[in-house]
This record gives C-alpha cells, structure tokens and sequence, in this order.
C-alpha cells in the first residue's frame, strides 16, 4: 500500500520496495487499486532496482491489473511530485 493509505498519500515520496522468493518461483502482482495524480506520480516496477528492465508502469486511476515477474525477484518504486496527491494504491505481491 502507499504510504497513509486509504487517506491521500505525501507529497515528494520517492519509496521502493523489493521482494524475493525461492529460485524457480515467480511473483504475481496485483493491483487492486492505483489512484494516482495523472502523469506526474507513479507507481512503477521493475524486475531489478537497476530499472533496466520495466514490467508496468501506472499513473492516474486504474483497477485489476496483473503483472508477473520474470523470475524470483521484483522491484517496486513510488514517486510522486510536489503537488495534488490522490488516496494512492493497494497492491499484493505474492510468489507464484
């Protein structure tokens, strides 16, 4: 969940998280809901913190979105800038 959830979250966040389970396995992740201010935060993940390699990247309002990663490691970053913040989001991240 983003920070303050399901009250607005802060302004200037920058906030990552990283997952990782056994070898073999992959993570699935499921955003129930990303609410967003449209094109200036984002919640973004990525398949290593390098950020070579994107897997989603979302901003403004979105429902039921399904990403997996590639193998047993994922990235997760939120940012968001100086301005309109909105509720943000809820996600969960689970081995497959």
């Amino acid at each position: 969940m983003s920070p303050n959830y399901p009250s607005n979250y802060y302004d200037n966040a920058v906030i990552s998280w990283s997952h990782r389970t056994d070898e073999g396995r992959r993570f699935v992740i499921l955003a129930i809901v990303i609410d967003l201010e449209e094109t200036f935060d984002w919640l973004k993940v990525y398949h290593r913190p390098d950020k070579k390699t994107s897997l989603a990247s979302w901003t403004g309002t979105l429902y039921s979105q399904i990403v997996y990663s590639h193998d047993n490691y994922v990235y997760i970053e939120f940012t968001s800038d100086g301005s309109t913040s909105s509720m943000g989001f809820q996600i969960i991240v689970s081995p497959e």
